[in-house]
C-alpha cells in the first residue's frame, strides 16, 4: 500500500523537533505493515521554492529516502474534477489538489494530512474518510489493520530460560546452549515483567539478593573502568556530538534503528548483527550523556547498580547477538531498555511468546 503524505506531515517527520505522539505510533505501525510512504514531485518543487523552510538542503538530503511518486495526472485536464471542488486558489492549495487527485484516481491507498480543507475537498470529491485521514484517525485506523493482521498471524515464540548451569535462548527450532551469565538473569527478570518500568537498583538486587557496596568515586571514573568503552565512544562522539544538546538526536537515532531491527526479516544476518552493535553504542553514549547533564544529582551506589546492570546486560546481548542465527538478537535488541529505569517495552501489537521456564514447554 502507497501512503501519500502532505509537506506539513513530511517535515513533521524529518524535522529535528520532537514529533506528534501519534505520528510516531503511525510510522512504527506503517512499517509493521510494510506499506510505503510517498511524496509527490509536486511537494518536493513546494519545498524547493519555500524561503522560510530552516536548513532547508538538508531536509531535501533527508527525503530522498522516500519514494517519489511516478505520475503524470494533472488535475487541470480534468475538468469534472474541478466542477466538484473550488479551483485552487494559493500555490499551497494547488499542491493540495495535485495530491488529492492522485487519491481520487486511485494512483494511492491513502493520503495522510491535518489540512481540514483538503479533507473537506475529498468528501466532495466523495472520497471515503477511510481514505485520507488526519494524525490520530490514522492512528486509529492504521492499528486497527494492524491488530486484525496480527490476530490471523501467529507470533514467534522465544526460548530464554536456565537450565542448570547453562540457559537455553533461541527462537523455536533454533534454541542455543549458552554458559550463565549475569546479563541473561537481568534480561530474564525483564522479560517476565514486560512493559513494567523496573528500577536498576530493583533489578540489580532482583538478581544478586543484596544490594551492591560502592566506593565514592565520580560516574565518569567509573565508566573508564573499561578502555573499550572509551573507544567507542569515541567513534559514536563524531558522529553525534558531544554534550546534553545531543540527547534528543541521539534519542530519534536509537528510534530509527529500533525500527529498522523490527524489520528483521529484510536484513542479513550480518547486517542485522551490525545494527544490533550500533544500537548498543549509541544507546551506552545516550546514557553517558545524560550522567554528564546530572552530576549534581550524582548517587554512587544508584550509578553503580546502573552502570553492573548496563554492562552486564550490553554483554550479554552481544553474546547471543554473536551466536543466535534467530531474529531474538534483534527483538531483544530493540526492546530492551536499560538506565535507571529498564524495561521489556516491545511494540504494542508485539505476538511474540516467551518460554521463560523448562516446565512451560508442552
Amino acid at each position: 500500500m502507497n501512503i501519500l503524505v502532505d509537506t506539513d506531515i513530511l517535515l513533521s517527520i524529518e524535522s529535528d523537533h520532537m514529533i506528534h505522539r501519534h505520528l510516531s505510533e503511525v510510522l512504527r505501525i506503517i512499517n509493521e505493515l510494510h506499506c510505503r510512504i510517498v511524496i509527490h514531485p509536486s511537494t518536493v518543487k513546494e519545498i524547493e521554492e519555500d524561503q522560510d523552510i530552516p536548513n532547508k538542503m538538508i531536509l531535501l538530503s533527508k527525503i530522498k529516502k522516500y519514494s517519489l511518486l511516478t505520475t503524470q495526472s494533472n488535475p487541470y485536464d480534468d475538468e469534472t474534477f474541478f466542477k466538484l471542488i473550488n479551483k485552487p486558489a494559493s500555490a499551497r492549495d494547488k499542491v493540495d489538489a495535485f495530491l488529492l487527485y492522485c487519491l481520487y484516481k486511485n494512483e494511492v491507498n491513502f493520503i495522510l494530512t491535518e489540512d481540514p480543507d483538503m479533507i473537506g475537498n475529498a468528501a466532495l470529491l466523495n472520497i471515503s474518510d477511510k481514505k485520507i485521514m488526519n494524525i490520530v484517525n490514522a492512528f486509529k485506523h492504521f492499528k486497527g489493520v494492524l491488530q486484525k493482521k496480527v490476530s490471523l498471524d501467529e507470533g514467534p515464540t522465544y526460548y530464554f530460560y536456565q537450565n542448570g548451569d547453562t540457559w537455553q535462548i533461541g527462537e523455536k527450532g533454533a534454541v542455543g546452549t549458552f554458559e550463565d551469565m549475569k546479563g541473561f538473569h537481568y534480561i530474564h527478570v525483564l522479560l517476565s515483567n514486560k512493559r513494567k518500568n523496573v528500577s536498576c537498583k530493583e533489578l540489580y538486587d532482583a538478581v544478586n539478593g543484596s544490594y551492591i557496596e560502592v566506593k565514592d568515586k565520580t560516574y565518569l571514573d567509573e565508566y573508564k573502568d573499561e578502555e573499550q568503552d572509551n573507544e567507542y565512544f569515541k567513534e559514536i562522539e563524531k558522529k553525534f556530538g558531544k554534550g546534553p544538546a545531543t540527547l534528543s538526536i541521539l534519542k530519534k537515532a536509537i528510534i530509527q534503528r529500533e525500527e529498522e531491527l523490527m524489520n528483521y526479516g529484510t536484513l542479513s544476518i550480518e547486517d542485522r548483527q551490525k545494527k544490533d552493535e550500533e544500537l548498543r553504542k549509541i544507546k551506552a553514549y545516550q546514557i553517558s550523556i545524560t550522567r554528564s547533564s546530572k552530576k549534581g544529582e550524582y548517587d554512587p551506589s544508584l550509578n553503580k547498580a546502573r552502570l553492573s546492570v548496563l554492562k552486564a546486560t550490553d554483554r550479554a546481548l552481544k553474546k547471543i547477538s554473536n551466536n543466535c542465527t534467530s531474529p531474538i538478537s534483534s527483538h531483544l535488541n530493540a526492546a530492551i531498555n536499560t538506565g535507571y529505569k529498564c524495561a521489556y517495552n516491545p511494540v504494542l501489537t508485539d505476538t511474540s511468546h516467551w518460554i521463560l521456564h523448562p516446565n512451560e514447554i508442552s
